[in-house]
This record gives structure tokens, C-alpha cells and sequence, in this order.
């Protein structure tokens, strides 16, 4: 008798907790003691994002061996003289004029273990982040302001990055690239460049052939006349002094701050990087709809993260991420086509730009509830492959994710004209758990989900996100997924698929190893991470050059600085995990894998008691 009404007591919880909206939605339904400390690691989860961080960093900085770092990131985007025309030279090709004026792209986060700013994953990070605060948020307690203060930094750094119409900035590592056009008369030079450069005459903007690579000051001056060094002072290639025939400020810009290639080329740390920021955007004549897209909807996921507790902020985000959104899909085209050889393979859209439009359009009707967006999803949604079977989520494909997302509106908002959003998105459930007829998911015999050997722990975090956020719609839909062969697949089955899979990721594997790192008592120590392994700037104030480093990155011990809260990208298809800094496809952090983690532990947590 008294297990009856034990048991109608948990009914009558539960059937209350469903009624709730938003994210009060979650079960305390799990049976026996928590596998692990949920709470703890949600708050290193948040913690990790501060070591991630770029720019000028706050008073509340908690991770502090971290410094200032990209102070300057942004100035490669500014075109600092105009003139009517310049003698061409060196074979230099004229160019439109641009305006002046520098973009400020200061802030923002590192992807991963290096120090570009890449763009493009760094919107889908704050998209993830945002995500997980709008579902989850109601269960973080002391940990919500913390989580919105992560999600703020990005989406500062997204604003900046969309201040132009018809312009996006998409990733920085490189400085201002300018060009002196000199003529080797050999005439008296008669003052040091330190002097000459600050009364220069005016010129026009040029710039090389398009594909050409320009070298950064000083080496262009004398590579553009033939011209060598001399004693700081440039002279002819006989040694002779020289004449000024026009000066050229060649603006750079396109898609990301930081130049990958020279990046990687060094080992430094964040608050030393001496290679390019350069500057990288997207426009209209190099379109890249899936970087706007999902910038679009990492602004839009914010908006909704700021309703409530600053609603003023969360109007400026959601009218930016419209007008981004229209400049997506006005222009249509993939970033990695136009900039190919700066983005790829780092961060190519293998997927197209389709997924990214219909990912954002879905934001932004979930943030606006207009029905633009709406009729966009319904008119657009088959050609923008609503339908595909794919079934991997990541910084790349988004499908699986907008499938889920666009559900919620028939689940829980009863809209009946995407009833079919449902069936897309139990075609994804149906292939995550095992034993069911369409079961296309690979899992190692430790029981980890396993996608592909570079970074795969991000494919295992966004998936337990979706399975639990699934999870939470159709508990308020009182509904179940049907799989085929009479299997319906459950809500609770859903939590213990993405339960399983934490637990993993914290140390619940064949190895007894937690993958977050400062998590645990066994946790990787050399992560592929520059400003981890080398010694903070407290530690050793003085520069540490590209080249310098390279003798941390081999070095055999742990990294001087505890990244709190980093997830690595995990073992191999054996359960396997060498903890070797040299690999970065196992060893390296990024910000996309925690982001959708940071959810599902705030659920874990709360559903456990711990929160």
C-alpha cells in the first residue's frame, strides 16, 4: 500500500511537471544514486568558456591565468587613406575605392586549441550555448548567470562582426597589410622611415591579383620595388638610397579573423600572437549563407537567452540576426567556395548552405514567432533538405538539430502546419538507439557513440543534447516515438540513451577516464591547447616566440595550466586514449563539444537532485 502511494505521489509529480512550460520541463524520474557529480561538471563546463576567451577580459575573469589577447583584432579591415590615383607599379591592379573607418572584431572566443577566430563554428557554438540556457536554463540556479555571461560574450562578438549591412565578418589572425610602391631612382632618401611614414602622400586603394598573397610590412615594401633592408631604412638593391613614388594600403578582409595556415605555424600563446589577424568577410560578391545563416541563428538564440532579463539587448540581437538572415538567403552561396584557401580544411561547409537556412529560419520563428518565418520553413523546407536521412549533428550539418527544433512547434505549440517536422525528427530519434530497424548509429564496445575519429566527443554531446531536448517535448506531448516492428521508443528511453553517454564522457568507460579535463581524478593532462601548455603570463612574463614553443608541444609532461571544464575530443573506435598533445584529432578542446554538454548536465543535475 505504501509503494502505491509512493507511486501516485511520483504520478501526479510528474504529470505536474509536464504541464509546466519552457524549461521547468525536466524529470527527477532516475532510479539509484547519480553515476557522477552532474553539478560540478556543468559548472566547469561554463568555466571552460573563459579560457576560450579573446579581447580585453573583465574583472569576473575566473580563469586567471588567462590575459588580455586580439586587442588590435579587426584594425586588418581598415582602409586608412583615399586619393583620386596613384602611379601603378610592381604590377599592382587598381581596385574600387572602399570607405574608411576600422571594424572592431575585439572579443569573441578561440575555437579550440589555437588562436584564430574562426567564425563560422564560433556561431554555431553561441547558437548550441543559447540552446542549452533556453531549454535548460530554469535548472543551472547559481550557474545561469554564469552560462549567460558566455553566451553574451559570443554574442557581443557576432554583433561586431554583422555592424556592416551586407557584411560578415568571419574570421581574424591577421594584421594590416600594407604596400609601399617604390621607385629605385636613387636619389637622396633624406629622412628614416620612422619619419617619412607619418607624412605620407595620398593614394588609392589597390590591391594584387585576387588569389595573390600579399606579404605583411615590412617584408611587402622591399619584395614590391626589389628593394632590401639597409639599417631599417629602405634602400634600391644596390644599396642606394630611394624615392617614394606612392604609398598603397591594401585592405585584406574577408571571412574569419587569423590566417589558419600561419596560426598553426607556431606555437604561442594567445597574449604573444605575432602572426597576421587578418581579417576574412563574406558579401555579397563572396557570398557564404551558411556562416550568415548560422550567425543568424546563434543571434536569434540569444535574443531568446535575454527576453526576460534584458529585453532591450535581446531586441537589438533579434533585429540584427534578421537582417543577417536576409542577407543569407538574398545571396546565396557556400563561404568555402569564395574562400576556400583560407577556411578549408579547417572549417569547410561540407553540407552546403541549405541546413544553415533552414536552422536559421527556424530561430528565428521560435524568436519572433512571425509568420514570415513560418510560411519560409513550409515553402523552403524539402528544398533545404528537411527531409534527408542524414543523422549527424555538428558545427557543420545542421539538419538533424533543425528537425528537432522545428518539432517543438507541433509538439508543444500544437501548430499543426508542421506536423511533419515530427516525423523528421523521429527519423533521427529512430537512428540513435539501438535495436531499432533504421539504427544507423555506430558505438564503440565501451558503449560511446563514435561518428568520426577527429573530435568525436562533439558528435556525442550535440547528440545526448538532442536526445534529452527531444526527450522534454514529447513528455509535454505525452507522446512516443514510433520506430518501426511495433518498437515505440519512449521519452525515458531517450534520457537513458543520453545519460549513457555522459557517464562515458566522464569516466564511466573502459579506460576510467574523465574526458573534462579537472573533472575527476583521471583526466587528460597534455591537451592540444597553445595557452594551456605554455606557461602562463604570470609564470613567465617574457614573449615566447612562434618557433619557442614548439618545445612545449612536444614536451612529455602536463600542461602548466589546468584547463577547467575542457572536453577533449575523446578515444578512438577501441576506447583508446593516448593523452599526446601532438594529437589534436583525440587531445584538442573545442568549443563546440561543451556547448550543447553545458544542457545536458544542467538536466542530469536537477533530475538527480543535485541542483
Amino acid at each position: 500500500m505504501a509503494r502505491l502511494r509512493c507511486l501516485l505521489v511520483a504520478f501526479v509529480l510528474l504529470a505536474a511537471a509536464l504541464r509546466l512550460p519552457g524549461d521547468a520541463i525536466a524529470s527527477r524520474g532516475h532510479h539509484g544514486p547519480a553515476a557522477h557529480d552532474y553539478r560540478d561538471a556543468l559548472a566547469k563546463s561554463i568555466l571552460f568558456f573563459e579560457g576560450q576567451r579573446s579581447g580585453k577580459l573583465p574583472p569576473s575573469q575566473r580563469m586567471s591565468w588567462r590575459r588580455d589577447s586580439g586587442l588590435s583584432d579587426g584594425s586588418a579591415a581598415k582602409a586608412i587613406l583615399h586619393c583620386a590615383s596613384c602611379l601603378l607599379t610592381a604590377g599592382v591592379v587598381l581596385v574600387d575605392r572602399v570607405p574608411g573607418g576600422q571594424v572592431d572584431l575585439v572579443g569573441g572566443y578561440h575555437d579550440a586549441g589555437d588562436n584564430v577566430k574562426f567564425g563560422f563554428p564560433m556561431a554555431f557554438s553561441m547558437t548550441m550555448l543559447a540552446w542549452s540556457v533556453v531549454e535548460f536554463g530554469g535548472l543551472m540556479k547559481s550557474e545561469l548567470q554564469h552560462a549567460r555571461d558566455a553566451v553574451r560574450w559570443g554574442a557581443d562578438y557576432l554583433l561586431k562582426a554583422t555592424a556592416h549591412p551586407d557584411t560578415i565578418y568571419v574570421q581574424a589572425s591577421g594584421g594590416l597589410l600594407v604596400l609601399l610602391l617604390l621607385s629605385c631612382s636613387c636619389s637622396s632618401w633624406g629622412e628614416s622611415w620612422s619619419n617619412r611614414k607619418e607624412s605620407l602622400p595620398s593614394c588609392t586603394l589597390v590591391q594584387r591579383a585576387r588569389h595573390e598573397r600579399l606579404l605583411p610590412f615590412p617584408q611587402a615594401v622591399w619584395t614590391a620595388a626589389g628593394v632590401a633592408p639597409i639599417g631599417g631604412t629602405p634602400s634600391c638593391s644596390d644599396r642606394s638610397p630611394l624615392t617614394l613614388s606612392s604609398l598603397v594600403v591594401v585592405t585584406y578582409s574577408h571571412s574569419q579573423v587569423g590566417d589558419a595556415t600561419k596560426d598553426h605555424a607556431c606555437w604561442e600563446r594567445p597574449e604573444d600572437m605575432d602572426t597576421p589577424r587578418t581579417v576574412y568577410k563574406v558579401d555579397p560578391g563572396t557570398p557564404g549563407s551558411d556562416v550568415a545563416a548560422e550567425t543568424a541563428a546563434a543571434l536569434a538564440a540569444a535574443s531568446l537567452v535575454f527576453r526576460k532579463s534584458d529585453p532591450a539587448y535581446a531586441s537589438r540581437l533579434v533585429a540584427r540576426a534578421k537582417r543577417v538572415f536576409e542577407f543569407a538567403d538574398k545571396h546565396r552561396g557556400s563561404y568555402s567556395t569564395g574562400l576556400a584557401a583560407d577556411v578549408c580544411p579547417y572549417y569547410c561547409s561540407y553540407s552546403g548552405y541549405q541546413d544553415e537556412l533552414l536552422w536559421g529560419a527556424a530561430w528565428l520563428h521560435r524568436a519572433t514567432k512571425s509568420p514570415m518565418y513560418l510560411s519560409y520553413i513550409q515553402t523552403n523546407g524539402q528544398v533545404l533538405g528537411a527531409d534527408e536521412s542524414d543523422n549527424t549533428f555538428g558545427w557543420d550539418n545542421k539538419h538533424a538539430g533543425a528537425r528537432v527544433l522545428i518539432a517543438k512547434s507541433f509538439l508543444v505549440q500544437r501548430l499543426g502546419a508542421l506536423h511533419e517536422y515530427k516525423a523528421h525528427a523521429d527519423g533521427f530519434i529512430c537512428s540513435m538507439v539501438p535495436g531499432t530497424a533504421t539504427d544507423a548509429t555506430q558505438y564503440t564496445r565501451g558503449g560511446l557513440l563514435f561518428r568520426l575519429s577527429d573530435s568525436n566527443m562533439q558528435y556525442v554531446t550535440s547528440s545526448a543534447f538532442l536526445l534529452l531536448t527531444y526527450a522534454k517535448y514529447l513528455a509535454f506531448a505525452k507522446g512516443t516515438v514510433r520506430c518501426g516492428g511495433g518498437v515505440a521508443v519512449t521519452p525515458q528511453r531517450l534520457r537513458a540513451i543520453a545519460r549513457r553517454q555522459v557517464d562515458y564522457l566522464l569516466g564511466s568507460n573502459p579506460m576510467g577516464m574523465s574526458y573534462m579535463v579537472g573533472y575527476g581524478a583521471r583526466y587528460p593532462r597534455r591537451i592540444h591547447h597553445r595557452a594551456s601548455s605554455l606557461p602562463s603570463v604570470a609564470a613567465h612574463p617574457g614573449r615566447i616566440g612562434c618557433s619557442q614553443g614548439f618545445t612545449a608541444l612536444y614536451a612529455g609532461g602536463a600542461n602548466p595550466n589546468v584547463l577547467v571544464g575542457a572536453v577533449v575530443g575523446g578515444p578512438d573506435m577501441q576506447d583508446r586514449f593516448p593523452d599526446e598533445r601532438n594529437d589534436h584529432e583525440h587531445s584538442e578542446p573545442a568549443t563546440y563539444i561543451n556547448a550543447p554538454l553545458v544542457g545536458a548536465l544542467a538536466y542530469l543535475a536537477h533530475s538527480y537532485g543535485q541542483l
